[in-house]
């Protein structure tokens, strides 16, 4: 008899449940693609910067805390990667005046017996940290990124910036065009709808920050022409494709019940090419180039109309899409995508296929999964008014029972 067989039933509770580069690459035109920062003259390049709440709890995240220093203690949650790449626990300790011992994770187990304080006086520290891109099969890309974290006056918050730029060039025509790209919401990644496109149009060897500056889109328009942007995440490649066509993609919760107000929304989406975009909102359809996309990552911020608790949802893929995931958008049309669909809870493990004798233990992992097949990486539920902020992640709770009700076993799955 296998589990598979003997597994009747099993309960899921989501809280309410949504239920209810340092690393060269190269551009298109065979220019290098280079991380850069400079130093503290100056640039032009602003690296805008993240809030990052600090809260009083310690999050479930850091299972053991470094040495205490004295001095109020307080904690955050950083993602600095894919939306799929394991959190990186943060450790504040309060001292005299602005001073303050900052304590980071960078192996982001949560194992902080042993971890030390970065070195640095001030209200900021400067620091080298790797973005990480996780896959399921393949070890994790990570790109080591200059970063700046400083606390606030009122010691409630931190501020994470992405330090410098990629330096690169494009083709536009017969012409080689410098570019600088800008990680605008401090995730060492080049390709979010924040992150910024500087394009040194008029060749002077400057970059003008209102005529030369672009947000990264599917689409930009240029001297009165549109051109298809195609890149990776990490910003390793980029090319401006001239199109004459566009097609539209309108992001729809058909699932999302009338009790939830949609405050915010972010899909990713992935093309053949390897060409990532992003779509911000719902209802107003975004311009894409022709071709097929697959949904790769989601986060929903959900505000409950009576009691205002908000509620904060992180989904991202780990392998690659199947066929029937792709969507075909045609030139001059415009599709439909609900990112969510019917959810699909699965339960995963070698021990599913195997013959478990009787009395012994074995393992298998529960998972939550939209219907184009992006798991679930982070439930939290709070009252901030952003989904940058940190609360308490919620957690699944697994019953494994008998046919006639008993309870096998119980367990609590936390996110992220």
């Amino acid at each position: 008899m296998t589990i598979r067989q003997a597994l009747v039933r099993l309960r899921l509770i989501l809280g309410i449940g949504l239920a209810m580069l340092f690393r060269q690459g190269y551009a298109d035109d065979g220019s290098t693609w280079r991380y850069v920062v400079p130093d503290s003259t100056g640039s032009g390049f602003a690296s805008p910067t993240v809030v990052l709440p600090l809260a009083d709890q310690r999050p479930e995240a850091i299972k053991t805390e470094p040495p205490a220093s004295g001095g109020k203690r307080s904690y955050a949650l950083l993602r600095y990667g894919s939306p799929n790449s394991p959190l990186l626990p943060i450790v504040v300790d309060q001292r005299d005046g602005e001073e303050f011992d900052l304590t980071i994770d960078f192996s982001r187990s949560g194992e902080m017996a042993d971890a030390r304080p970065i070195a640095g006086s001030g209200r900021a520290r400067q620091l080298e940290i790797k973005s990480a891109i996780t896959y399921r099969d393949r070890a994790a890309e990570e790109y080591p990124r200059q970063v700046l974290i400083r606390k606030s006056a009122s010691g409630k918050s931190l501020s994470v910036a992405t330090l410098g730029y990629l330096a690169g060039g494009v083709t536009l025509g017969e012409r080689t065009i410098a570019a600088r790209r800008v990680d605008g919401n401090a995730n060492g990644l080049f390709a979010d709808p924040q992150d910024r496109l500087w394009l040194d149009m008029n060749g002077d060897g400057k970059f003008d920050p209102f005529d030369e500056q672009f947000p990264f889109q599917p689409v930009l328009s240029l001297e009165g022409q549109r051109y298809a942007m195609r890149s990776d995440e990490a910003g390793t490649r980029l090319a401006l494709d001239e199109i004459t066509g566009i097609g539209k993609i309108v992001v729809k919760l058909e699932t999302l019940p009338e009790s939830f107000e949609l405050k915010e929304l972010e899909l990713s989406l992935a093309a053949r090419d390897g060409s990532v975009y992003s779509a911000r909102g719902s209802s107003e359809p975004i311009d894409v180039p022709p071709g097929e996309y697959a949904t790769r990552a989601l986060s929903l911020l959900l505000v409950h109309r009576q009691s205002e608790e908000r509620w904060y949802f992180v989904f991202s893929r780990y392998d690659s899409p199947r066929e029937q995931d792709w969507h075909a958008v045609a030139a001059a049309k415009e599709i439909s995508i609900d990112p969510v669909g019917k959810l699909d809870f699965r339960l995963e493990g070698a021990a599913l296929e195997q013959k478990i004798p009787a009395g012994s233990e074995f393992r298998v992992e529960p998972g939550l999964y939209t219907q184009d097949g992006m798991l679930i990486q982070r439930c939290d539920e709070g009252a901030a008014d952003t989904t940058d902020s940190y609360s308490q992640g919620r957690a699944a709770e697994v019953e494994l029972m008998r046919t006639d009700g008993t309870v096998i076993s119980r367990h609590t799955s936390g996110f992220g």
